[in-house]
């Protein structure tokens, strides 16, 4: 710290203790003509002093035809970059596989202890029901009748009414009695109707 009794020092890399502006522009003399305003302000007019400068070819000594050769292949290499990476190539996925349009499959024909599937992958039911019957096996039934397009009504296990008439339906069409209950003669029929169709 400065004592009071010590001259003030500035500090020169101390930016708040510059010197008053005003009071050195009040101290220097005014320019009265011109030409001592020249003289001054020479400084701002670098052609004034300057020696004229020499042009330079540019690119460093290369011809015009060497620098749009180089350009050319700069905009080439962007545009070769910018359409491997459209086609995905720098991607890191790959390419997925297509689907097929269609498939084909062939059912199996498969014995169980309570179905029979046939190739058309309908079954006929294994036991003889009649109406009032629930289950499982009324169901196999029922999806039989409609695939041999004889209605059933809804496919709920119910051997009801319209279970009972897409059975007659279904027996006068193929020459049995036609009485309703899915026996021994009309599981075969419907055995030998899900096979042929």
């Amino acid at each position: 710290m400065a004592r009071d009794d010590e001259p003030y020092d500035p500090d020169p890399d101390d930016w708040f203790s510059e010197p008053d502006v005003a009071e050195s522009l009040r101290e220097q003399p005014a320019a009265t003509s011109t030409a001592e305003t020249t003289e001054v302000d020479d400084w701002l007019d670098e052609s004034a002093t300057a020696a004229p400068r020499r042009r330079r070819r540019g690119g460093g000594g290369m011809s015009p035809n060497a620098q749009r050769g180089i350009v050319v292949g700069v905009v080439l290499l962007v545009l070769l970059l910018v359409g491997l990476a459209v086609g995905g190539v720098f991607s890191s996925g790959g390419k997925k596989a297509t689907p097929p349009l269609f498939t084909i499959s062939t059912p199996k024909t498969t014995t169980t202890g309570t179905t029979v599937t046939t190739p058309s992958g309908v079954a006929a039911p294994t036991t003889t029901l009649k109406p009032g019957d629930t289950g499982p096996q009324v169901r196999v039934l029922q999806r039989a009748l409609v695939h041999l397009g004889y209605s059933p009504g809804t496919i709920d296990g119910q051997y009801g009414p319209s279970t009972t008439q897409a059975v007659k339906d279904f027996q006068t069409a193929h020459g049995l009695t036609a009485d309703g209950v899915c026996g021994p003669k009309t599981i075969a029929a419907l055995k030998n109707a899900l096979k042929s169709g």
